[in-house]
């Protein structure tokens, strides 16, 4: 009796167990951004952005949390500012780890390449995006090399320099997504 009463009290116990982790994994964490606060002239000032702190709501079915680990700060941003939006977050890849995730294909502790913006933490689903580009995406295993070279010589500004576009269709005003085409060549 004694030891069927035992199991009673450590079912009881690890139903309440439970309950308390998800809870824990439920609770309400908070994000920093860079809000991107009025369009600058030149060359960007800190006044131009805004740092505020988010709650984030829990993470849902499909879902993965990431936690910044490098953001990237690019040349292109300046030419793209005067078509941004201001108040919301400044636009931007970073390198973030998965922390807590409800995504089959995003699994706590790799990490990606996100389109987060510049924030401490993104709740997303890895969808594409509106434009076709992928919201992130996993980072394949590099070796000894640092993550950051994701943002960097892997990544968007390494590529251009090293790839160059050509379009076989479509004039100057028509988008990527007109063009029925793309070839890429290596620059010899």
């Amino acid at each position: 009796m004694l030891s069927c009463h035992r199991m009673n009290i450590t079912a009881r116990t690890a139903s309440v167990l439970k309950i308390h982790m998800q809870m824990l994994s439920n609770k309400c964490l908070s994000a920093k951004a860079y809000i991107f606060e009025k369009q600058f002239v030149g060359f960007p000032k800190p006044t131009d952005f805004k740092l505020v702190e988010e709650e984030l709501s829990p993470i849902k079915d499909g879902e993965f949390l990431a936690e910044a680990v490098y953001l990237s700060v690019d040349p292109y941003m300046r030419a793209y500012a005067p078509r941004l939006q201001t108040g919301k977050t400044f636009i931007g890849s970073q390198v973030a780890k998965i922390i807590e995730s409800r995504h089959e294909k995003f699994p706590v502790g790799k990490y990606v390449v996100g389109e987060f913006g510049w924030r401490t933490h993104t709740i997303s689903n890895g969808k594409p995006m509106l434009n076709g580009v992928p919201q992130a995406w996993i980072i394949p295993d590099l070796g000894n090399l640092p993550l950051s070279i994701a943002l960097g010589a892997l990544g968007m500004p390494g590529l251009l320099k090293e790839f160059n576009f050509n379009w076989q269709k479509g004039g100057r005003n028509s988008s990527l997504m007109d063009r029925d085409e793309i070839i890429l060549w290596r620059r010899e």
